[in-house]
């Protein structure tokens, strides 16, 4: 049920627009142990879906692509960083950084 403000589609799981949706398959291509597929631990995929918010894509300069997102039901953003590893550490707390 998405609802449009000032012709922007506003998604009400979120509270804001969201330009890509993304959510695991119904059930693993690999079977589980008794031959039957595997099943995604009791939850329906819709509680699984992740809202990609904002995408940066790479970008020479910062050497660095990056994508925030949201999963469905929670108030926290997640951030993920793929880039050059000086400048992605450039970004972190030095002691969250492996020594090697």
């Amino acid at each position: 049920n998405l609802t449009e403000s000032a012709g922007v589609t506003i998604n009400p799981d979120y509270g804001i627009p969201t330009p890509t949706l993304v959510s695991p398959r119904k059930t693993s291509r690999h079977e589980g142990q008794h031959g039957g597929p595997l099943s995604l631990g009791g939850f329906a995929p819709s509680n699984l879906e992740i809202a990609l918010l904002k995408q940066y894509p790479f970008d020479s300069a910062v050497q660095r692509m990056t994508v925030v997102a949201k999963k469905k039901g929670t108030q926290c953003f997640s951030v993920y960083i793929k880039g050059a590893p000086e400048k992605v550490a450039s970004l972190c707390k030095p002691e969250t950084i492996p020594s090697e």
